[in-house]
């Protein structure tokens, strides 16, 4: 028999029961869970093989940066915070998981908080020793207003702010995944006292993809790794779907044969970065514009000019696509560029045109004016 004193109150429990002044670091998480009293017993942890740890190579700079963020929180003398943001199949997960690692080789818990319950953030303040502590999609689970789940009123994000602002006596080490900045109070950004650091994951770049396709492709696969890169040029690609496209081709299937089946993406109409420039050195650049890079006749219509050229006559260096300036067709052009144009040199004075894939990742704050 065990006998456990709360205040005033007296639990008897079984020999099964073992009593801890801390948590222990395991390789298994805890997860917070909650039963509605008055027949439940509130908050609880219960150890979850949910988060479990990395295994294999690590594409990227996560290894430097986690062991960044663990260095400073060592350093520390209140809690910091964590934003992870980022298109999905870019990373999230896989940073937090190593960051979790190297947490629980530290000798620091990590404590998954993956639902919104009403009060987490009191019972988070009551674990008193250095823990990570993970929100896994954050905007999904606290909402900028109260909800109703299941008779369980979730807890809103600005209730959150209190815990984050590492004011508490003890410190922890917060970190949250966001896949849409545009879901996050605008009380989380820009405000490191919360959150210290705000890492937003990037789509792979030519040269990861390359590595990637290099290690996962099969000997008979790797002559379609040129076809693979020039095809993300136009439609940026994410590990998950060079994940789904190895399994293809390491199965004997062709790259052209099956990326149209595949549910990765659409190959339509996206967005992408235009610039034109001319041969005197002056450019122009509309950053936003949408066409359809797949068809074969290609029709650019952009706030300041028309342009026409050919699929086939698009070239690649380094992530940006070129069009030599003697096969597109310029035309229709707006007052701001007709002004700069009229300026020493006319429309046949184009010497290239430069595009680039747009993708959320390119999410800038200044992109909000």
């Amino acid at each position: 028999m065990q006998i456990i004193k709360n205040g005033e109150k007296y639990v008897i429990y079984g020999d099964a029961v073992s009593t801890f002044t801390k948590l222990p670091a395991k390789k298994n998480n805890y997860e917070i869970g909650y039963e509605r009293p008055p027949f439940g017993i509130g908050f609880f942890l219960k150890e979850s093989d949910k988060f479990k740890p990395v295994s294999g190579k690590v594409y990227g700079n996560f290894e430097e940066k986690t062991s960044q963020i663990l260095e400073a929180y060592k350093k520390s003398k209140k809690s910091i915070g964590v934003l992870l943001s980022g298109d999905k199949g870019l990373g999230k997960t896989l940073f937090a998981k190593l960051l979790a690692q190297k947490a629980q080789e530290a000798g620091m818990p990590v404590i998954l908080a993956n639902k919104g319950y009403k009060g987490i953030g009191a019972f988070l303040s009551n674990i008193k020793q250095d823990s990570m502590i993970l929100f896994d999609e954050f905007e999904k689970n606290f909402s900028s207003t109260s909800v109703d789940n299941s008779d369980l009123e979730m807890e809103k994000q600005s209730s959150m702010l209190s815990v984050f602002d590492g004011v508490a006596e003890q410190k922890h080490l917060y970190v949250i995944t966001v896949n849409n900045l545009f879901d996050l109070s605008e009380y989380f950004l820009n405000r490191p006292g919360r959150f210290m650091y705000s890492i937003r994951l990037e789509y792979p770049s030519t040269e990861e993809i390359k590595e990637y396709l290099q290690d996962n492709l099969s000997k008979k696969a790797k002559d379609q790794i040129g076809t693979i890169v020039k095809f993300s040029f136009r439609v940026p690609l994410n590990y998950d779907t060079l994940d789904a496209i190895v399994f293809q081709l390491n199965s004997g299937f062709k790259f052209k044969n099956i990326i149209n089946d595949l549910n990765i993406m659409n190959i339509g109409r996206r967005s992408y970065s235009i610039k034109l420039v001319f041969k005197n050195g002056y450019s122009y650049t509309e950053p936003y514009v949408s066409t359809n890079l797949f068809e074969k006749n290609v029709e650019v219509n952009a706030g300041q000019f028309n342009l026409k050229f050919k699929s086939h006559d698009l070239s690649a260096d380094n992530e940006t696509m070129v069009v030599s300036g003697d096969k597109a067709e310029l035309g229709e052009l707006g007052d701001t560029l007709s002004k700069s144009i009229k300026h020493g040199f006319d429309v046949d004075g184009l010497d290239h045109v430069e595009i680039k894939a747009k993708q959320s990742s390119n999410f800038k704050f200044e992109d909000l004016d």
